[in-house]
């Protein structure tokens, strides 16, 4: 509401680890409105940001993430032991979950972080 009065005002910066176990980097604003005393809902949910800590290959974007990649999979007749590229697209991925077989599996999949390698296949 632009009326009201803003006491204080920063940003806080926490970790966080999801349940797969991945860390994120998390920071969000805070502002103590001054009548009534409350925290801005609309700032808390609009500046609300996680990101991975890319200590270990992890999907940053499409299907799944964050997720752990997994190493090594199968995928249309090829044997992958790091992330790879699909036609069409610029951006590496990897599955997040493979069957047992070990093929990848079409809803499990995300983009991946700087800290992964690329692997071009093997038959």
């Amino acid at each position: 509401n632009t009326e009201d009065t803003i006491e204080k005002l920063g940003i806080h910066s926490f970790p966080l680890t999801t349940l797969s176990g991945i860390e994120l980097a998390c920071s969000v604003g805070a502002v103590l409105l001054e009548d009534p005393k409350s925290l801005s809902g609309e700032v808390l949910n609009s500046s609300l940001k996680c990101k991975a800590v890319e200590a270990d290959c992890v999907t940053l974007g499409g299907e799944v993430y964050p997720a752990q990649c997994v190493f090594p999979f199968n995928y249309q007749g090829r044997r992958y032991l790091a992330c790879t590229d699909r036609p069409g697209s610029t951006k590496l991925w990897c599955p997040t979950q493979v069957d047992e077989s070990g093929e990848a599996m079409e809803q499990y999949w995300g983009f991946c972080s700087q800290m992964c390698g690329y692997c071009a296949g093997s038959p």
